[in-house]
């Protein structure tokens, strides 16, 4: 009898470490489908000085941190909203400092939140400077920031926002260092118990490293550090394919890993121009390069709904498929991954995305972005900052660069081939290690019924292995009795043409003789009546 009781009891020993093993599994993967949601609240996009960049590039490093962001803006804050939204970080952003704008609500909710919040900027609260220390202003100098073994001269500011001392107990993030040595050095970004603070928030390759360290500290952000990306934008089917192969064969040649952020048609797939561009991409493909597709360009003037974007993507997606261009994921302005209309026809189709800046706005022009009050973005298993390349070129040591989430430097299409030229001698300068796309995770793009993969250096289309990728693309061929018409009405505009210009220079020649023949007669005439006085 005791021993049926023992083994009920180590039974029920088991049972319970089975199922509290099998609850502690489920809450991890819980956490990992959930992302952590941050209240991101901006006092105002200020876009006469670049306010809504700072804005952008905000959310980009939060998204890159595979946080999602839910941005509204001061004066639409609503009391309640941070406990009825159930977020796990705040963030708060002075765009615009000199307005001094305040919001009673959204300042007592915030002191009352427990958990993590990151100050950006100017005009702390009491409450943030008794937590983080007094901030004092340092207008019109030029600091070097340190951080992580690398340095660089931070972009000029009108005026800094600095906290006096280095944080007794805390974490800091980057030391400013002034230009005259009769300065001290002071701190950059400041971690103190469940409280952050920057000063600015700049696309400088060592402030980004710093700003994005302090983020994933203080929010808890499990993305490793890996080394970026590079990758080449602007591309289009009217690039120049001869400029485009030489830059393509220069990193080839190198051995420098790349993407290509490419915009396509759907329409006038089948002339030469297009075949070239395709086949262009496709030796891309075949020697180490990656294609992201970028959706269609928008202006104030043109914008397509939901629909008409989910059957344009499509439409493209297929004729680069039909060319044996596969593209691994979606490269797209910061603003598209805060419209839902967009996110839902283009880049939920993804879990590989560059997050690329926005580009600039006219001050008076209302922004893609701003339809909506209260903009929530997505997160993807490898959203990828974009920075331009220059942003790293004063860095001290860039072959050791480091970020700690996914980044790629962006390098525009050269336009001519002298640029080429000069774009490649930048890179070599550099001497950055890049990340190949053949190690990162795996990247999956949905278009339609077709499922699209590509993982260590192969691609998959609906779980079947493309071995075909070096197969040429098709060229349309044109019947040969369309080919008869066109070029007997191009020898009939031909001949047109011919004919007038021997008509048009006949009569000037006939104007020219007439002309000369009268000024004779004049001539002849004069002389008479000279004679004759």
């Amino acid at each position: 009898m005791k021993l049926i009781v023992l083994w009920r009891v180590l039974l029920g020993l088991i049972l319970s470490i089975g199922v509290g093993s099998m609850t502690t599994v489920a809450n991890a993967q819980a956490t990992a489908n959930h992302p952590a949601n941050i209240l991101l609240v901006y006092d105002s996009q200020n876009i006469a000085q670049h306010g809504d960049r700072t804005l952008d590039l905000v959310q980009r490093e939060l998204t890159g941190l595979n946080l999602s962001v839910t941005t509204i803006r001061l004066s639409d804050y609503q009391s309640g909203m941070i406990n009825n939204g159930h977020y796990q970080g705040i963030v708060t952003l002075i765009n615009w400092p000199n307005a001094r704008i305040k919001q009673r609500a959204f300042i007592n909710d915030r002191r009352h939140f427990t958990g993590p919040k990151l100050h950006i900027g100017a005009l702390l609260t009491q409450d943030e400077e008794r937590a983080l220390g007094k901030v004092q202003s340092q207008p019109h100098q030029q600091f070097q920031l340190q951080f992580s073994q690398q340095k660089q001269w931070l972009t000029a500011q009108k005026s800094l926002p600095i906290i006096e001392k280095s944080p007794s107990s805390g974490t800091q993030f980057g030391t400013l260092m002034p230009q005259t040595t009769r300065q001290r050095n002071l701190p950059f970004g400041i971690i103190r118990h469940n409280q952050g603070f920057l000063p600015i928030v700049v696309p400088d390759g060592v402030a980004v490293m710093a700003t994005v360290g302090l983020m994933a500290q203080l929010f808890s952000s499990d993305v490793p550090s890996q080394k970026p990306l590079l990758a080449i934008t602007d591309i289009t089917p009217y690039t120049n394919v001869a400029q485009l192969h030489h830059l393509i064969k220069g990193l080839v040649r190198t051995r420098t890993p790349f993407a290509l952020s490419v915009r396509s048609l759907d329409h006038n797939t089948e002339l030469a121009a297009f075949y070239r561009f395709t086949r262009e991409l496709q030796y891309a493909q075949l020697h180490g390069g990656v294609v992201y597709f970028r959706p269609p360009l928008e202006t104030g003037v043109q914008r397509l709904t939901q629909a008409e974007l989910t059957a344009l993507f499509r439409r493209q997606l297929h004729q680069l498929r039909e060319k044996h261009v596969l593209p691994i994921g979606v490269s797209a302005a910061g603003f598209w991954n805060q419209s839902l209309s967009r996110q839902q026809a283009v880049l939920s189709r993804g879990n590989h995305a560059l997050l690329l800046p926005n580009s600039d706005i006219m001050v008076n022009a209302k922004a893609p972005w701003q339809s909506s009050k209260m903009t929530h973005s997505r997160v993807f298993t490898s959203g990828s900052v974009g920075l331009p390349l220059r942003t790293i070129e004063t860095v001290s040591q860039p072959r050791r660069l480091l970020f700690r989430e996914p980044t790629v430097l962006l390098l525009r299409m050269p336009t001519s081939e002298v640029a080429v030229k000069s774009a490649l001698q930048r890179l070599r300068q550099l001497n950055v290690s890049w990340l190949d796309p053949a190690n990162s995770s795996a990247a999956i793009l949905h278009v339609g019924a077709t499922h699209y993969r590509y993982e260590a250096g192969r691609y998959w289309i609906n779980g079947v292995v493309v071995h075909d990728l070096g197969t040429k693309p098709q060229r349309h061929v044109v019947a040969s009795h369309q080919k008869e018409s066109t070029v007997g009405l191009n020898r009939v505009i031909v001949w047109q043409t011919k004919a007038l210009m021997w008509l048009f220079t006949i009569i000037g020649l006939s104007l020219t003789g007439l002309l000369w023949y009268g000024w004779r007669i004049q001539r002849r005439l004069f002389r008479k009546q000279k004679m004759r006085d």
